[in-house]
């Protein structure tokens, strides 16, 4: 199994997903972990890190804009293979999409 875990510092998990630019990528077997590698989160740098979240739905939520699906697109697309990613928060677009994503 392999799960990516954002992290701001290389070191720790993020507060937020959105503002990650890296994934820690750790593959493991049974209960054993086998490998550990640094990956830049696609899509990162193109949006993140030059605007705020300015939309929130009825609910307060972050991320859930009309643009938000193609926004965070690149986030994950180049992450396959991962199957559980582990944060502190998470928009509603980066999770929608995500979620869809399988």
């Amino acid at each position: 199994m392999k799960v990516a875990i954002p992290t701001e510092d290389r070191e720790n998990v993020s507060e937020h997903f959105g503002r990650s630019p890296n994934f820690l990528v750790i593959t493991v077997e049974g209960k054993e972990i086998v490998s550990r590698e640094m990956r830049k989160k696609p899509g990162h740098e193109e949006f993140a890190m030059k605007e705020e979240h300015p939309q929130t739905d009825e609910k307060g939520r972050q991320g859930s804009g009309a643009l938000a699906s193609k926004r965070h697109g690149g986030d994950h697309g180049d992450n396959q293979g991962l199957e559980l990613v582990i944060t502190g928060r998470i928009g509603l677009g980066a999770y929608t999409d995500m979620k869809n994503y399988g």
